[in-house]
């Protein structure tokens, strides 16, 4: 397979104009966009986080934190060992105190989709439905599902609005991480990004 502007036509075939150059460029920004999703996920999404949380207060509805219990005391279960779940069936006392096990990390989760959702209208940060089945038909192929029974799957599941908060979220959050970047991150970056990204960023 020769490395040349047939094979940019081939991979790039709804460019009109597709050349080698522009595959590179293109390469390159993918790469460029990879680095960075994995130097904000694995270094600095969560820190971010933590200072959302730490640094906004305000009070949370009651009835949707116990709800957010419930979901992970739920998730929770799916994942222990089979005596332990026998054993919470067996002790409503037991079962109450691991339920309640989960009352912090239900209220920061509350609380950070509130702040998210404040910032996501604030900044006009959206997504739209055909991205959300975007994501997950690129899900699909990526395990090798059927895209159209994995969508039916989380639309039956009503999961569909949580994959477009998650999304949205890590869209704020980039945005947020963008403005706020330390210089040392920013030298990173600046010199993973591609030349013919430079040009386009004011």
């Amino acid at each position: 397979l020769e490395i040349n502007d047939g094979l940019a036509k081939i991979v790039l075939a709804n460019e009109e104009n597709a050349t080698l150059k522009l595959l590179k460029e293109r390469v390159e920004g993918q790469l460029f966009l990879e680095n960075k999703a994995r130097l904000y996920n694995e270094e600095l999404k969560e820190k971010l986080i933590e200072n959302l949380d730490e640094k906004i207060v305000f009070d949370l509805p009651k009835t949707i934190i116990e709800q957010e219990m419930d979901l992970l005391f739920r998730n929770a279960l799916y994942s222990m060992q089979a005596e332990e779940v026998k054993s919470l069936q067996e002790s409503q006392e037991k079962a109450k105190e691991k339920r309640e096990s989960f009352r912090n990390d239900a209220t920061k989760s509350v609380k950070i989709t509130f702040i998210i959702d404040a910032l996501a209208k604030e900044e006009k940060i959206g997504v739209h439905d055909n991205e959300v089945f975007q994501t997950l038909y690129y899900e699909a192929m990526m395990t090798g599902q059927n895209p159209e029974s994995l969508i039916e799957q989380y639309r039956k599941n009503n999961m569909l609005a949580a994959v477009k908060m998650a999304m949205i979220e890590d869209r704020v959050l980039a945005y947020l991480l963008d403005k706020n970047l330390p210089k040392e991150q920013q030298e990173i970056l600046e010199k993973m990004r591609p030349n013919a990204q430079k040009t386009q960023v004011g």
